[in-house]
């Protein structure tokens, strides 16, 4: 598992432009791929970045033009709130 990156509810949120409880019903649903860790759910930044590029989901809104999905998490990986239950 080489450069296996992962992201918090809040960073997949952001990028998703959705709220932490919507990442944390489409994951509980299985509609996005992720496992939770304790109490905590963690997304592979690979899976996100395809579920993005997928378009699935009325929920997902798209990319900016000027930026890839991996140059978005960069921006956003910042301090955050806890994601949890």
């Amino acid at each position: 598992m080489q450069d296996l990156q992962l992201l918090t509810c809040d960073e997949v949120a952001r990028l998703l432009r959705v709220s932490a409880e919507t990442v944390r019903q489409l994951a509980t649903a299985g509609d996005l791929p992720g496992r939770k860790v304790g109490r905590a759910w963690r997304f592979p930044q690979k899976a996100i970045e395809k579920y993005i590029l997928a378009g699935a989901g009325s929920t997902v809104a798209a990319l900016p033009a000027d930026g890839d999905a991996a140059d978005r998490v960069e921006q956003l990986r910042e301090p955050t709130r806890k994601c949890e239950e």
